[in-house]
């Protein structure tokens, strides 16, 4: 089945370590990754009333647990690269452009 262009097909960011262990050739017993990401926005406030809106994400807590005979610099080395190759991640830490394109009834508005 083909992808558009630029479609990386995964289970979400929680998989890239998983991907990115095969070409390291890492041995990993056990790998789990928990992570929160905080949210915070005005929509239930007084901005409401002034049409002040704000939403933002206040941070991303990301906690790795590895069992691994391997060196803990190879696993941090791992932990590394796969932040970096997380699109996920990378949208929430950079600046990203965003553009909205609304279309009613069939008429670009």
């Amino acid at each position: 089945m083909e992808q558009p262009a630029g479609h990386t097909p995964s289970s979400g960011p929680a998989d890239t370590p998983l991907r990115i262990l095969r070409p390291h050739k890492l041995d990993i017993e056990r790998l789990t990754i928990e992570q929160r990401t905080n949210f915070s926005t005005t929509l239930v406030t007084d901005a409401e009333k002034e049409r002040a809106f704000k939403a933002r994400c206040a941070g991303v807590e990301t906690h790795v647990v590895v069992e691994s005979k391997h060196p803990a610099e190879a696993i941090e080395k791992l932990v590394q690269v796969s932040e970096e190759a997380c699109m996920a991640m990378q949208a929430l830490i950079s600046q990203v452009p965003t553009h909205t394109r609304l279309q009613l009834n069939g008429k670009e508005l």
